[in-house]
């Protein structure tokens, strides 16, 4: 960035360095959708940048860099031991599902139907109340996005809280 200083008649510089967040891009994310929106952010914090000073403008770019991850969401799977720390702590019930990969099935339906004594069983009781909600399409193990998806057909359960 480079100004005139009409007073004195030299050019003065700063190098500011203009950022925007990260953003996920997942399989199929549009890639040109998310460089144009960080874009429009580096180019609004260019713009309030401008207005601290008069006479501001961008005469280069001296360095870009756009830094890529590859973003592996985490998956819902079956029966995974809890450590030691974590079973002291009596707080989280880990449902003993070794045989099937529909562990989101048995949380949801667990915390809607407490259980004191044994709460990690999946015994007769939690699966016939698991039939009282709709799995229709549900692909288990549940992916992040299938939630959306059962939450619509289940409109009383919000499994996850709305930023």
């Amino acid at each position: 960035m480079e100004r005139y200083e009409v007073r004195s008649g030299e050019i003065i510089t700063a190098k500011p360095a203009f950022h925007s967040d990260p953003m996920v891009n997942v399989k199929g994310s549009d890639t040109d959708d998310l460089y144009s929106e960080m874009a429009q952010v580096i180019s609004g914090k260019i713009t309030k940048f401008r207005r601290t000073g008069s006479n501001w403008y961008l005469r280069s770019i001296v360095n870009l860099e756009v830094h890529m991850v590859d973003f592996i969401p985490l998956k819902g799977n079956s029966y995974i031991e809890l450590s030691k720390e974590l079973r002291g702590k009596r707080a989280i019930i880990n449902m003993k599902n070794e045989k099937d990969n529909e562990c989101f099935k048995w949380v949801v339906t667990r915390a809607l139907h407490p259980k004191v004594e044994n709460p990690q069983r999946i015994d007769r009781d939690l699966r016939e109340r698991a039939n009282d909600l709709n799995w229709n399409g549900t692909e288990f193990p549940v992916s992040l996005a299938s939630i959306n998806k059962f939450e619509k057909q289940n409109e009383t359960i919000s499994v996850r809280s709305r930023v």
